[in-house]
């Protein structure tokens, strides 16, 4: 997006400080939650546990929505961050999950899938700890260092 997150939207898919908890207090969620809003990203945010918590620290947060369910987080984002390993995350739909998407990225901060299946699925894949992502992503950022190079 060449460095711009304004005006796009993020799902978030956990905020919990770990799974099976409710608690967000030092989630590494909400450092990537506020970064996201100060770049002038929408964000929806779906945690099975942490709404509430989620609702109270950011009642005044314009540019973030919570979602009832992962899916509907998802719909019309482009790019999901999957923040939290919550079991329910772990086998998604992917053909549900990209006919939502506006863009097929998928950043995982919890090594939960498999990046070749995530790839087959037709998605960019950004993971931690592992050289993950689409060949299609490959070639568009190939694409744009040869743009930047002079002729």
């Amino acid at each position: 997006y060449n460095c711009n997150l304004s005006g796009r939207k993020v799902a978030i898919w956990g905020a919990a400080f770990k799974a099976g908890v409710a608690d967000i207090d030092n989630a590494p969620a909400l450092r990537v939650i506020d970064a996201l809003l100060a770049q002038g990203a929408h964000i929806c945010v779906h945690d099975p546990e942490a709404m509430q918590a989620l609702a109270d620290r950011y009642a005044h947060a314009p540019g973030l929505s919570l979602a009832t369910s992962a899916y509907e987080a998802s719909v019309g984002a482009d790019a999901l961050m999957l923040l939290t390993d919550w079991p329910e995350y772990g086998s998604p739909d992917f053909p549900r999950l990209k006919q939502a998407m506006r863009e097929a990225l998928i950043i995982d901060g919890r090594n939960l899938y498999d990046p070749q299946r995530v790839q087959q699925e037709g998605f960019a894949y950004y993971t931690r700890g592992r050289n993950c992502l689409s060949q299609s992503a490959s070639l568009s950022e190939q694409s744009t260092s040869e743009q930047r190079q002079p002729a």
